[in-house]
This record gives C-alpha cells, sequence and structure tokens, in this order.
C-alpha cells in the first residue's frame, strides 16, 4: 500500500541511482581509463646532476651574470623578470625562454654536453648590445 508521502521518496531514490551510475560510468568507462593512462609520465634525467640556476632579468641585466655547472650536468635554468620585457637566450644548447613581462617566470633546461665558456643573453630589441648578457661556463 502506497502512501502519498512515498511517491516524492521513490522519485529521489530513482534519480540518485541515476546520478551513480553516470558517476561510475564516466570513472569507469574505457574512454576515462584509456585517458588516464595515457597521460604522460615525467622523464628521468640520464645525468644524477640537475642544477637549477634561478636568474633574475631586469632593466639591460642578468643576476647572476656567471654560472659554472660541469660537463654533462643538466641545466634547469629558471628565469623571473623583474623589470621591462625579457628572455633568457643561450643559442650553443639551444636553450631559450619566452619573452616574458614583469613578474612572470620561465623554464628552460639543457645538457651541457660541451666544455667552454658560453654566453647567454636576452635577445630583446638591442638589450644584448646594452649589457644583459652574462656566461655559462661548463667544466
Amino acid at each position: 500500500m502506497q502512501t502519498r508521502n512515498s511517491k516524492p521518496i521513490l522519485m529521489l531514490l530513482f534519480l540518485g541511482l541515476i546520478v551513480l551510475s553516470v558517476v561510475y560510468f564516466k570513472f569507469n568507462s574505457p574512454i576515462a581509463r584509456t585517458q588516464a593512462d595515457e597521460t604522460p609520465t615525467p622523464k628521468a634525467s640520464t645525468n644524477s646532476n640537475l642544477i637549477t640556476v634561478n636568474i633574475e632579468g631586469g632593466n639591460f641585466t642578468f643576476s647572476p651574470t656567471e654560472i659554472k655547472v660541469k660537463k654533462g650536468d643538466t641545466v634547469k635554468i629558471v628565469f623571473l623578470n623583474k623589470e621591462g620585457f625579457h628572455d633568457w637566450v643561450l643559442d650553443e644548447f639551444n636553450a631559450k625562454t619566452p619573452q616574458i613581462a614583469v613578474g612572470k617566470t620561465a623554464e628552460v633546461e639543457f645538457v651541457a654536453d660541451k666544455s667552454g665558456t658560453f654566453e647567454y643573453y636576452c635577445s630583446v630589441g638591442e638589450h644584448r648590445q646594452m649589457g644583459m648578457k652574462g656566461n655559462l661556463v661548463v667544466e
């Protein structure tokens, strides 16, 4: 025997069952599992020496202006722009950050697989000629 109050309860139970089914199939479908399996995993460096260098860029200057690493090191540059509009470029290792505005950061990673002294610089306008450069020394 059904009463008037049982209809809303049955409707709520039915709607709840539909919601639970949708949630279950959304997260357990083959498509959801395939997408989860395709998530890229970070690649480990072949070199155990990851050197992270924080560099600040300002109006026509970098700090620091010299970086020293060992040949074979993986170098990660974290570039913070404090003033103006700049980037960080190192041609010999094909390493370059995007040009970024004040307060932004950009990162680039490369393997220092050549020995020597290499100039890094800002490629915006005449910034390099105005002194916005430094040296990477690979020993």
